[in-house]
């Protein structure tokens, strides 16, 4: 049975986190320069990515850096160990509010919480568990781990539709109704995500004025960048609204 509660879909880099984890993760090994330049390769010349990686043009796609630049990382390295991101997770910046967002929230609310990022997952469970977020509520680019280290990049970068497919997977493993949901995120291509929760009725908060997502998501509730205090009240008056229409 469909359960009536409230449950959050947050993106995490920019939402949560205030910055970019994967270009501050490249960053640690001299790689976010090289990063940022493929990925603007991958959006507007995959021919390059193409020439320079060796690779199918018809197989690049936006984003791609994530994977590239990890494999190279993995490789040079001899895999990556756990504890380089357990250093990142601990210096990277929250957003003012945030973790008392995510506490109060589950105080009141309960479990349904979820972080569906492009990051890494050792990152976003990291970030998870700093939250009290439950790790099976993290939807995360997929990493193999072996003796403590990242030997392989799985995948997918859970990107644009991947995020949609993964909010709607989600939903129905916790017999959560997309109308009850909230789904809040900074990027143009969270607008995915957003939208299979606004089309089916819930909240969508789009927490940057990035005319793609606010267009194309249908976020009722938009704000230049994540003000929690603003993101707080607009949840409770979501929930009281359902819990309203039980009665």
């Amino acid at each position: 049975m469909e359960s009536e509660e409230v449950a959050l879909f947050f993106d995490m880099d920019e939402t949560i986190i205030a910055t970019d984890t994967i270009f501050a993760f490249f960053d640690k090994f001299g790689k976010k320069d090289k990063a940022e330049q493929v990925y603007e390769w991958s959006k507007n010349n995959p021919e390059k990515v193409a020439e320079v990686y060796k690779i199918p043009v018809e197989n690049v796609y936006p984003g791609m850096d994530v994977e590239l630049i990890c494999k190279e990382i993995i490789s040079e390295n001899e895999g990556i160990s756990l504890d380089t991101f357990t250093d990142l997770v601990n210096e990277l910046p929250f957003y003012n509010g945030a973790e008392e967002f995510f506490l109060n929230f589950k105080n009141k609310y309960g479990n349904n919480m979820f972080i569906v990022s492009s990051s890494f997952e050792p990152i976003a469970q990291g970030i998870a568990n700093k939250l009290g977020i439950p790790m099976e509520n993290v939807i995360a680019t997929k990493l193999r781990e072996e003796n403590e280290k990242i030997t392989e990049f799985i995948g997918p970068v859970m990107e644009a539709e991947n995020k949609a497919t993964a909010v709607q997977e989600l939903a129905e493993k916790n017999n959560l109704k997309l109308k009850n949901c909230v789904g809040v995120g900074d990027g143009k291509h969270d607008h995915f995500f957003i939208r299979a929760i606004t089309d089916s009725g819930g909240l969508g908060i789009a927490v940057s004025k990035d005319e793609t997502l606010v267009t194309n998501s249908k976020a009722q509730i938009v704000m230049p960048t994540p003000d929690y205090n603003k993101i707080s009240t607009a949840i409770n008056n979501f929930a009281e609204k359902l819990a309203s229409k039980e009665q």
